[in-house]
């Protein structure tokens, strides 16, 4: 099941299996929409608001995808941190991405923390999966949240940033588009395969062939 189309589906097929962790652990749609609704409802208790920014230290699995689906229906930008900064440029990010609210993977406990510190995250703004000092367990914040579908839903997306190479990383924040979620994703999906048609109908066009 694509991402793109995950909240539709997942109402209509909720056992299915969306994702399995490289421990073999398998997560079906009904589950993960259910922790997606709960971790909106907890943000938005803690204050976040359309437009607001979410930065995630995690590595690749269901940590990060439930983060990712969560900020996509409840319009936040989310920033995926590369583990491979260093903290200064972990808490650079952290700054110029004016993250409200930072994820961190126990993985990563010590740069996530530290950049924390020298970012000047309020203790309200850490969460973490697993065990990171000064941080609280994702599990807290989706404790006594509605497993349902949270009101007045908007498209979220990402802010990615660059390696930082030749300076320090540099990101950019697009507009919210203001669709609803579901809608946003249909018309993502749809874009790829558009240009894929385009790319096989005329392969030495530079744009779309209409």
């Amino acid at each position: 099941m694509a991402s793109q189309v995950f909240w539709r589906r997942a109402l209509t097929e909720p056992g299915q299996i969306v994702a399995i962790e490289p421990d073999g652990t398998a997560h079906t749609a009904g589950d993960l929409l259910a922790r997606v609704n709960q971790l909106s409802h907890g943000l938005r208790a803690r204050g976040l608001r359309t437009g607001d920014g979410l930065a995630v230290l995690v590595p690749n699995g269901i940590a990060a995808l439930e983060v990712y689906l969560a900020a996509l229906q409840s319009g936040w930008y989310l920033t995926p941190v590369n583990w491979h900064f260093t903290t200064p440029e972990i808490a650079y990010i952290l700054r110029d991405c004016e993250a409200k609210v930072f994820f961190a993977h126990e993985r990563f406990a010590a740069a996530g923390a530290g950049a924390a510190d020298e970012a000047g995250l309020p203790a309200s703004g850490r969460i973490c999966y697993g065990a990171v000092p000064g941080f609280t367990p994702v599990q807290s914040v989706r404790e006594g949240q509605s497993p349902n579908r949270p009101a007045d839903r908007v498209a979220g997306t990402t802010m990615h940033y660059t390696s930082g190479t030749t300076g320090r990383p540099k990101g950019v924040r697009r507009e919210l588009s203001g669709l609803d979620p579901d809608d946003a994703a249909e018309l993502a999906s749809l874009l790829p395969q558009h240009a894929w048609k385009a790319h096989r109908r005329d392969p030495g066009a530079r744009g779309w062939v209409r």
